[in-house]
């Protein structure tokens, strides 16, 4: 993690150099001599870290030495910035100054601060130059085995070079179609208990095996159905484990399946809120999710406060028989996978294939050698075969790598230390910046699946993510996402309909790895107790389940935080708020989502010039100040579901803006079209702001959704110029679609029109966007009663979704006509009569959901007969 550390920094310090090189004046010496003990420090340390696993007490010692100068010149860079960057607005304030940053600061200002930059850089240079005395005093050198030794001692530097990972096919790998398949049969029989069987007497559904069988990914697909979130309208998700607080599991159920005022989670006790809970489910349909469950007295206690049902469930998870016994339950047991199947998967993962009788594998020499040693290790254990194959497949496939591989394996235990190794190799076989997006998936709280959009602007607002030839940071990311999935280091929660990830979540014992990891290098902080008092001092900080109190605030020390991220809506006070912003000048990342104990951002919020994230989405903030504007680094503003209805105009000055969330009405005077970085853009639309230029000069867009609050001419506005625009949701009344292509972005992948009240069928029109694979026509988007597709359009749509479309009676689909379509989902259409012929010659057709059908149609699927029409009904699902 030590070689990340320095990455980052020494980034930073050369982008700084070059861009501000008259700032740092005198002291350009001293940079240059860290800048290049540095890179021959960061050399060094890849080489450890491919080499050993730092075990030794000296090879600590030394990379946590090198990792905290290097946060001590990090912090001194960012602190010179920060003052500099005072006086450029003191400059401005006085002076009306528009000249860059530099040439704005007077001689005597820049003498004073590159004084005292000097002589703290000096100091960090000394510190440095000890350090690497004390690695040859000490001998720490040659702990680590050098290039070519590793082989004779049996340990595999098994790494690829950044610039070979960064040209890795990372896309969706096949193999997850093989891994849904094997689960496939238990996914119905659990569904089957869940919906269809008649409870026993507690409710109750097990999932009973032993650890890293996959109980917890099973569970998860069933609670991810869609046909169980219809079943079931209040769910809730809680980890349990070994360490557990029943008033937090019962906060955390209660927060899934009802709504809390903040003074009932500020001073509920425990028995008062299992009341609370058990009056609000008796009238409701409710599913419990109790993972990981290792006690029944958990159960037992919980249990009193699930009313009593015949058509509740609670589902949980345990590797324990006693704990399913003792439930009185439905049982579904995960037994190992045998060694037949397992060797198949397992070579399936390193092959990335779908067969293992290609000839690839089959020529493999020294597979058979290693075949027994593996399957003695892994112990039918599907995760551990994913996570080893995943780290295999990263690799070039030849005898030698076999004969390296069995030689290390045969070196360790048991499965359960195996598993432990194979997560430090996996962890120790990433690039810098892998690891430290990894890590960063350990600040989100154990129940909650991971919004995958929001993490990777997150990884890119905190600088993780390299630049990579000509594509942007946001595809990088997503590369580098399913990198991390390959691996079997994260897992996939959903996916949306085209194959991206949706969210992701990550095994248990691969997030106490992650905190131990991150604590030991200083990563972050999390706090998850009421009263968190022990002195901290992080760099990043996230609370859990928390609310700060003056004691706890007393006890953060904030000057070097980074990031600060609530996943509680009570974890912050205005006070205790107020004062941590005073003392984190570095803050990069502020998110603010879904808080409720604050009703104002400081005026000193503009002062924080680092700042790149802030999300302030379903918070009780009520305004912006107008300091806000001073944010020149803002990457991404996130104002949505809340309570602040105007954005102060020194906002459209904020160009290095790329995400902007706002939901609230935008107006033509307000200078939209600044924003020239912009590639999202989340708003209503009023007195045409975007019939004009401004929109047009938004080239960079990706992600455009607005919400119409008057009638709109589409023809007014050609998208043309948007040749990065894929993706478009459009809600409000809408005259008529321009029916030349031109006027639609070139590249639209994805388009989604709500309450648009069209007379005309829009297929015609749609199904000659040559590239559109994802079609959501939702909500009064079209009154007619007939829709049809011609043959051959639509060659590239994968799904369709009708919702809403209250007058629709007839969908006709000529036979050629959306060849590729691999779902589809017809909900709310209840004058629909006529649909199931045009779809048997659709041969991709996967999956196919009615939500509330006209019962003639329901009738015409249930009756029709043929072997076609049994292929339609065995994708059908209806509710």
């Amino acid at each position: 993690m030590a070689d990340s550390s320095i990455w980052f920094f020494l980034e930073k310090l050369t982008n700084l150099a070059i861009e501000e090189a008259s700032l740092f004046g005198e002291v350009d010496e001293q940079i240059t001599m860290l800048c290049n003990e540095l890179q021959w420090m960061r050399l060094f340390l890849r080489q450890a870290g491919a080499n050993c696993t730092f075990d030794d007490e000296r090879i600590r010692l030394w990379v946590n030495q090198m990792r905290d100068v290097c946060f001590d010149a990090e912090d001194v860079v960012d602190e010179f910035m920060f003052k500099m960057e005072r006086i450029y607005e003191n400059r401005l304030n006085n002076f009306k100054c528009l000249r860059p940053l530099a040439s704005c600061i007077g001689f005597g200002d820049k003498l004073l601060f590159a004084h005292d930059l000097k002589a703290r850089m000096e100091k960090i240079n000394m510190a440095v130059e000890k350090i690497l005395v004390n690695k040859t005093r000490y001998s720490v050198e040659d702990l680590i085995p050098k290039y070519g030794e590793e082989n004779r001692r049996g340990l595999v530097p098994w790494r690829f070079s950044e610039e070979e990972l960064l040209h890795i096919e990372t896309r969706w790998d096949p193999d997850q179609k093989f891994e849904e398949v094997g689960f496939a049969e238990m996914q119905k029989r659990v569904k089957y208990m869940l919906i269809k069987e008649e409870s026993a007497e507690t409710g109750v559904v097990s999932i009973w095996g032993r650890g890293r069988l996959g109980k917890t990914t099973l569970a998860r697909r069933v609670y991810n159905d869609s046909h169980v979130k219809q079943q079931f309208p209040r769910r809730a998700w809680v980890s349990v484990s070994q360490e557990y607080s029943i008033g937090e599991l019962l906060m955390r159920i209660a927060n899934s399946v009802m709504t809390l005022t903040s003074q009932h989670k500020r001073t509920v006790k425990e028995g008062e809120l299992g009341n609370m809970l058990r009056l609000f489910l008796e009238s409701e349909k409710y599913l419990i999710v109790l993972d990981d469950l290792w006690s029944s007295q958990v159960l037992d206690v919980l249990s009193s406060h699930f009313p009593p049902s015949n058509q509740s469930r609670v589902l949980i998870t345990t590797r324990y028989l006693e704990v399913a016994q003792h439930a009185r339950s439905q049982v579904l047991v995960i037994r190992p996978l045998n060694r037949v199947d397992s060797w198949d998967r397992f070579l399936k993962k390193v092959f990335r294939v779908t067969s293992t009788t290609q000839p690839a594998i089959q020529l493999q020499s020294g597979l058979e050698e290693l075949k027994e040693a593996v399957l003695d290790k892994c112990h039918g254990s599907p995760l551990t075969i994913a996570l080893f194959g995943g780290l295999l497949s990263r690799k070039q496939k030849s005898q030698e790598l076999w004969n390296q591989v069995l030689q290390r394996i045969t070196q360790h235990g048991d499965d359960q230390s195996f598993y432990l190794l194979l997560l430090s190799w996996s962890y120790n076989d990433l690039p810098f910046y892998l690891k430290s997006c990894f890590l960063y998936c350990g600040l989100f709280p154990e129940d909650d699946e991971i919004n995958t959009r929001k993490l990777m602007i997150l990884w890119i607002a905190e600088g993780f993510i390299p630049m990579r030839g000509e594509d942007t940071p946001e595809e990088t990311a997503e590369d580098c996402l399913e990198e991390l999935i390959q691996r079997n280091l994260i897992h996939v929660g959903k996916r949306k309909l085209d194959g991206a990830v949706k969210s992701c979540y990550i095994h248990e014992q691969v997030r106490s790895f992650i905190i131990s990891e991150a604590r030991n290098s200083k990563f972050f902080e999390v706090c998850k107790r009421i009263h968190c008092t022990t002195p901290l001092i992080p760099r990043r900080l996230s609370f859990h389940h928390h609310v700060i109190n003056d004691h706890t605030s007393q006890s953060l020390n904030s000057s070097h935080l980074r990031s600060l991220i609530c996943f509680s809506t009570e974890c912050l006070a205005q006070k205790s708020f107020d004062s941590l912003i005073q003392g984190s000048k570095l803050l990069t990342v502020l998110d603010l989502e879904g808080l409720c104990g604050i009703n104002e951002l400081p005026r000193k919020i503009g002062g924080l010039i680092h700042l790149k994230y802030l999300s302030l989405r379903r918070s009780s903030i009520t305004r912006l100040p107008k300091s806000i504007g001073k944010l020149v680094n803002l990457q991404t503003l996130d104002l949505r579901n809340g309570y602040i209805d105007r954005i102060p105009h020194p906002v459209w000055k904020i160009r290095q803006l790329r995400q902007l969330y706002t939901g609230m009405v935008l107006n033509a005077s307000m200078g939209v079209g600044q924003l020239t970085n912009l590639q999202t853009l989340d708003a209503r639309e009023a007195s045409g702001c975007f019939k004009g230029v401004d929109l047009r000069k938004l080239t960079q867009l990706r992600n455009l959704k607005i919400h119409f609050t008057t009638g709109f001419d589409l023809e007014l506005m050609p998208f043309s110029y948007h040749s990065y625009l894929y993706k478009m949701f459009l809600s409000g009344r809408l005259n008529k679609l321009p029916k030349e292509t031109k006027f639609y972005p070139p590249n639209l992948m994805e388009l989604r029109l709500s309450d648009s009240v069209l007379e005309a069928d829009p297929m015609p029109i749609l199904q000659e966007l040559p590239n559109l694979r994802n079609l959501q026509l939702l909500s009064s988007s079209y009154v007619g009663k007939n829709m049809a597709c011609s043959s051959n359009r639509f060659l590239r749509l994968g799904s369709l979704t009708l919702s809403g479309l209250r007058e629709l009676e007839e969908l006709k689909l000529e036979e050629g006509a959306m060849p590729g379509l691999m779902s589809l989902e017809i909900k709310d259409c209840s004058q629909m009569r006529v649909l199931l012929h045009g779809l048997l010659h659709l041969k991709n057709l996967g999956q196919v959901k009615l939500r509330r059908i006209n019962p003639q149609l329901l009738e015409d699927f249930e009756s029709s007969e043929g072997e076609q029409f049994d292929r339609i009904r065995f994708i059908t699902s209806i509710i």
